[in-house]
């Protein structure tokens, strides 16, 4: 599979989209998520599933997280024969979706991965924890996303909620949506850094500097250590973010507020460890930061992550 997340050709070239289809689909990846719902440890299986491919493609890292929260969201709320083939998730606040179509214009605006065409898109409110599900009938598209801001793989679009969505979920199916959508993107996140981190370590290990390799620099080996740990760390968040006390903690989303910032944090510092080298198409460094920034943002942002478990812990106050 990773043969054809990282050749050099676009992903829209004629044969190699319907190669990493079938890539994806006869290990069972496409639809992980749905074959393994209701098992004890799926979250576990799926996140590490989602980090693993980040590795080699962030852009599809997330359409998988996109595609997995989408998933779960619709097997716990439909029945099977309703189940649409291709669906993805976005998510984003203040967009009013008990009462489609939105009052404000674009107040229900999303980005999406869109690169398998769904059929459904799940629509996720992290300010109030709400999530809905609306089919194409439902939705106005906008532009598609400019690949210089990373995640070009993933074909990133706007959809706009300008109908009724076919179902809003209740409380207990929209915490797990934000949940799932929290973790999933936090693992794309923190495959992002372990890449930038692996690359780093190489990178000094190999190069040579006034003849020494760069490893044995004293402020060389301090930043790469600083790295190890903020990937540690935030793969330490993950793990617990796994295993809440239930679905309507926001240890989930004190992930997803730390993941982005750690992906960015390591990647620019997996730039500096490779100097002006570091902003060259050879190296993977560059185009891991512009990814990192894309997941950050598409993931909703760090404010609308930050504001969210503000309200919940200090509601009231």
């Amino acid at each position: 599979m990773r043969d054809h997340l990282t050749v050099d050709h676009p992903l829209d070239a004629p044969g190699r989209l319907e190669a990493l289809r079938r890539a994806l689909a006869e290990p069972g990846i496409s639809d992980l998520a749905r074959d393994t719902f209701g098992m004890q440890r799926a979250l576990h299986w799926l996140s590490a599933t989602v980090a693993e491919v980040a590795h080699a493609s962030p852009s599809i890292a997330f359409v998988l997280a996109a595609r997995y929260t989408a998933q779960r969201a619709i097997q716990a709320s439909v029945n099977q024969h309703e189940i649409p083939t291709e669906a993805t998730s976005g998510a984003g606040s203040h967009l009013q979706l008990a009462s489609p179509p939105a009052s404000e214009p674009g107040a229900a605006r999303v980005m999406v991965p869109w690169r398998f065409n769904p059929e459904a898109v799940l629509l996720i409110d992290l300010d109030t924890r709400s999530a809905a599900l609306a089919t194409k009938d439902a939705l106005t598209f906008g532009d598609e996303g400019m690949t210089r801001i990373g995640l070009k793989d993933a074909r990133m679009r706007s959809v706009i909620l300008t109908g009724r969505a076919d179902g809003v979920l209740d409380e207990t199916g929209a915490f797990s949506a934000v949940r799932d959508w929290s973790i999933f993107t936090s693992a794309v996140s923190l495959g992002i850094a372990e890449r930038a981190l692996k690359a780093a370590e190489a990178y000094a290990v190999e190069r040579q500097q006034f003849g020494s390799n760069l490893v044995s620099f004293a402020g060389i080996r301090a930043l790469l250590v600083d790295m190890h740990m903020r990937v540690s760390s935030l793969r330490a968040l993950l793990d617990a973010a796994l295993t809440p006390p239930d679905v309507t903690s926001t240890v989930p989303l004190t992930v997803l507020a730390a993941a982005g910032r750690t992906a960015v944090d390591v990647s620019l510092d997996a730039i500096q460890i490779h100097g002006g080298y570091g902003y060259m198409d050879e190296y993977p460094v560059a185009g891991l930061v512009r990814d990192a920034i894309s997941m950050r943002a598409r993931s909703s942002g760090r404010r609308s992550v930050t504001a969210a478990i503000a309200s919940e812990r200090f509601r009231g106050g």
